[in-house]
Formats: structure tokens, C-alpha cells, sequence
């Protein structure tokens, strides 16, 4: 059975262990292996997360002592250490909200369908809302969030008003029009 050690992507690495030794070893190799290419590790730059570690001792690389983070970002993404994807989550729906208001234009044009601000809403807003999601387990409460975030931007694309009286479920059917 193999385990996943270590997430590497380009410059961004995140380190993984189940002990502070084991993790301490596997930054010393880091560090080690980056200066004999010619690298060079930026201690400033580097967190520590730790999950249900009782062992309070510091982390070190290059002689300087690594900052503990309650959270950090890697790749977009909010990894917390209280677990769960809520920090994340709303990390998307601020995302998602910015790229929404980005595109106010589009939605209220009357030149534009409704079909195809539909369309464009599921292109550009729905990927930044979603990028993640399928990683992270969801609460009843987070998928109210996500449910309340997309019928008020749908609500907004309709023209539909409160006063309207019509449903949340009635607007979020016309994503799966």
C-alpha cells in the first residue's frame, strides 16, 4: 500500500508526516538536496500546519525556525488545521462572488440571452465556486451556502425579485436546463 508522502507542484511543495521527527528528516533532505543544485530554501516563506500534534517543537530549516499557521494556501486552495473544507469553501464563494461582480456588464445587458448569461455563468463563475469541492467533505450547511451564493446570482441574471415570489429550487432549476 502506498501512502501519499509529499504534494509537489512547480515551486510549491507541501510536506507531509505523521511525526514532528519524520518531518524535521524530511525538510533537513529538502534543504540538503536544494543547495546542491543551487537552490535555495526561503525559510520566511515556509509554514508549518500541525493536525492533532501534542508535540509543541519547532520545525528548522537553514538554521531558522519555521512560523506555526492555523492555515495556509496551497495551489488556491485553503488547507486548515481544524480539517473540513469551510475555510476553503469560503475562500471559493469570495472568489466566486469577485468573478461574478467582475462581469455585472454581461448580466445586465439586454443584448445578451438569458441563455447565454446562463451558459457564461456556468463557464466562468461555476469552476471558481467548484475548483476543490470534490476533494473536501461538505456539510448540510456548506452546500446551503453554495445553494444561497448561486440563487442570488441567478436571481440577479433573471431579473427576478423577491417580490416575484418565486422559489430558490424554481431559479436553481435553469442550471440544469
Amino acid at each position: 500500500m502506498s501512502k501519499l508522502d509529499d504534494l509537489d507542484f512547480a515551486d510549491d511543495i507541501a510536506l507531509l508526516s505523521s511525526t514532528q521527527q519524520h518531518l524535521q528528516q524530511k525538510t533537513d533532505n529538502l534543504v540538503l538536496l536544494s543547495h546542491r543544485t543551487g537552490l535555495r530554501v526561503n525559510p520566511e516563506k515556509c509554514k508549518t500546519l500541525r493536525i492533532y500534534e501534542k508535540s509543541t517543537d519547532k520545525i528548522r530549516a537553514d538554521n531558522a525556525t519555521l512560523e506555526d499557521v492555523e492555515t495556509f494556501h496551497y495551489l488556491g486552495a485553503v488547507v486548515s488545521k481544524i480539517g473540513g473544507g469551510s475555510k476553503d469553501l469560503q475562500n471559493r464563494l469570495t472568489k466566486a462572488r469577485s468573478t461574478f461582480c467582475r462581469l455585472r456588464k454581461l448580466w445586465s445587458s439586454t443584448s445578451v440571452s438569458q441563455h447565454t448569461k446562463i451558459k457564461l455563468y456556468k463557464t466562468l463563475v461555476m469552476p471558481v465556486l467548484m475548483f476543490g469541492c470534490e476533494t473536501c467533505s461538505m456539510t448540510k450547511g456548506d452546500e446551503n451556502k453554495i445553494d444561497v451564493f448561486q440563487s442570488r446570482c441567478l436571481r440577479q441574471i433573471l431579473r427576478v425579485k423577491w417580490s416575484d415570489r418565486i422559489t430558490n429550487s424554481k431559479v436553481l432549476e435553469t442550471l440544469i436546463d
